[in-house]
Order: structure tokens, then C-alpha cells, then sequence
């Protein structure tokens, strides 16, 4: 017997779903990694406060770094946000 295709309504129902997941997930994504961001620059801030001592300085000195560098290799996927722009030329 052969396989019968959905329906093209069926079809764009699913695609619709589908990327109402992609765009959950991505959103999800973005959170996270905004916050890892906020947090790493807070501990490179707080890293250079007078009243903490040496290994508390280093730790959170090398905490701050790992997140920022961890942020900058996520923005390096060069994930899209939104989909904002809708014109003729577009980024590969």
C-alpha cells in the first residue's frame, strides 16, 4: 500500500507549529545566555573591589571570563533574535 502525503492544510499546520517551537527554543536560548552575560560582567565589576580578598578576586575574576567568553562564542553562531529585517539581501 502506498503512503499517502497530508493534506497541504495539514502540512502548513505542522511547518506553523514547528516553528513556533523553533522560535520558543531560540527565545529560551537568548535568555539564558543573556543572563550568563549580565552576570559575568557583574563578577568582572565585583572582581575589582578593594575590601575582597586575593582568591575571591582570581575566582571571580576567572568566573567573569569563562562567561564572557562562553557569551561571545554563542554570538559567534550568529543566532538571529528576530527575523526583522525582510529585504533582498540577507546575512548567509
Amino acid at each position: 500500500m502506498k503512503p499517502t502525503l497530508p493534506a497541504p492544510e495539514s502540512r502548513a499546520c505542522i511547518d506553523a507549529a514547528l516553528n513556533a517551537e523553533q522560535r520558543r527554543r531560540s527565545r529560551k536560548t537568548w535568555t539564558v545566555w543573556t543572563i550568563v552575560a549580565l552576570l559575568s560582567i557583574s563578577a568582572l565589576l565585583v572582581a575589582r573591589l578593594d575590601g575582597l580578598n586575593g582568591g575571591l578576586k582570581v575566582g571571580l575574576a576567572v568566573l567573569g571570563g569563562i562567561g564572557a567568553i562562553g557569551f561571545l562564542a554563542f554570538l559567534s553562531t550568529f543566532k538571529p533574535f528576530r527575523n526583522l529585517y525582510n529585504g533582498p539581501w540577507r546575512w548567509p
